[in-house]
């Protein structure tokens, strides 16, 4: 969180890895989301 708060900008001090690790989880949680919707329905 250092680097963060360091450079004064967040968005250039987010590594493309927790960006794509972000976008990942979203779409697990997503899914699992629909799967408990599909299942209520």
């Amino acid at each position: 969180m250092e680097g963060v708060y360091a450079s004064g900008d967040c968005t250039l001090s987010i590594p493309p890895q927790l960006i794509n690790a972000a976008s990942k989880e979203s779409k697990v949680a997503s899914g699992v989301i629909s799967d408990l919707i599909h299942e209520e329905f």
